[in-house]
């Protein structure tokens, strides 16, 4: 997983100057298309998959004896399909 990956979990759309309330609530995402939005979830979803599945054993082998890896998660469906829950 490359650095952009992992920035991604960690990005945030703005730059803005940070509030107490800044914590829960951000204008840009809470206000954005239900489609960007989506896309949004996916791509993080995406690096959060494989960051678990390079760096941590129990998530990589629950993956494998799921039949699948962060590559084949193309959409929030697969996610739904595929990726089992504890």
């Amino acid at each position: 997983m490359s650095t952009l990956d992992i920035n991604l979990l960690r990005q945030q759309p703005l730059l803005a100057a940070r509030s107490r309330s800044s914590a829960f609530w951000n204008e840009y995402t809470e206000t954005m298309p239900r489609e960007q939005l989506d896309e949004l979830h996916l791509k993080r979803l995406q690096a959060l998959l494989g960051y678990a599945y390079d760096r941590v054993p129990f998530y990589r082998n629950l993956y494998q004896e799921a039949g699948f890896t962060p590559e084949d998660i193309k959409s929030l469906e697969d996610f739904n399909r595929y990726v089992p829950t504890i």
